[in-house]
């Protein structure tokens, strides 16, 4: 699913969770509500990006100094520094390039910087997450 279609998605889900309850409950009643509602869309979010296959948005550029990495936007002809990132973020930002799904990024990652595929999965959901908020990778 592309990104236009995942909001509204979203958002009707945690309407058709929360509505029934709004109706017909009380305060405590919608809190609890609306959390399970998040619940979902968080669970959705997870799912989608972990059958996803990560590719960068081609507006962006990166430049390394040093040991740091950091993710620029192009605009206009000028570069807008929008990500910074270490060794390891850089890696995952290289696998991203539309040909290497979520759990693929997550092997090379593991075995690349030798720890568990377990952590290294917690990692790069993370990381992906934060590069697709950004708008540096599409999902």
């Amino acid at each position: 699913m592309n990104d236009d279609a995942a909001v509204p998605r979203r958002r009707f889900l945690l309407m058709m969770t929360i509505l029934p309850c709004a109706l017909m409950a009380g305060p405590g009643e919608l809190r609890a509500a609306k959390g399970a509602g998040r619940e979902i869309v968080n669970r959705l979010e997870i799912e989608r990006l972990e059958s996803s296959r990560p590719r960068r948005d081609r507006r962006m550029t990166c430049g390394i100094l040093g040991d740091k990495t950091t993710l620029y936007r192009t605009s206009g002809g000028r570069k807008i520094p929008v990500f910074g990132m270490n060794d390891t973020g850089r890696a995952v930002w290289d696998l991203c390039d539309g040909n290497h799904g979520f759990r693929e990024i997550c092997r090379e990652i593991a075995e690349r910087f030798e720890t568990t595929e377990i952590h290294a999965r917690r990692d790069v959901r993370a990381f992906i997450s934060g590069l697709n908020r950004c708008g540096a990778v599409i999902l």
